[in-house]
């Protein structure tokens, strides 16, 4: 997973070191079934409203789109102001998503990428060329 988002963010031309990150949920549990999705969720949300207010940021990349995901959470608690086609990434079925928001009066781009555990973003330049268009 490491590897996967030092990639990525390579590629976006960030450094991990200013990246702010964090789980959705501060529960630890082997898959969404077992981590009391969504009400811990709404449990935790307080804390992200909090550093998202000190980090205001302008894109949230979200690891995991399904309809148990902080992709899903997040587009059902703020509903897209523009919601763009997905596309497909490259791995399956699997799809990349993205939406555009107001989250606590801040104007957001949501990315929903299949979670990085899981996808090898490194062999999908291409959909990295897609987030890049996304969060200009």
């Amino acid at each position: 997973l490491q590897i996967r988002l030092r990639y990525l963010f390579d590629k976006l031309g960030f450094d991990i070191r200013n990246i702010c990150a964090s789980n959705l949920i501060f529960l630890r549990s082997h898959d969404a079934r077992g981590s009391g999705y969504p009400k811990t969720a709404d449990q935790c949300w307080e804390v992200h409203e909090k550093i998202i207010n000190i980090v205001r940021p302008k894109c949230i990349i979200a690891f995991g789109n399904s309809s148990v995901s902080p992709y899903r959470y997040i587009y059902n608690k703020f509903k897209p102001d523009y919601d763009v086609q997905p596309i497909n990434s490259g791995h399956g079925k699997w799809l990349c998503k993205v939406f555009r928001t107001s989250i606590l009066g801040l104007n957001v781009v949501v990315v929903g990428l299949p979670h990085l555990s899981r996808y090898a973003i490194d062999k999908h330049d291409n959909v990295i060329d897609w987030v890049k268009l996304q969060i200009k």
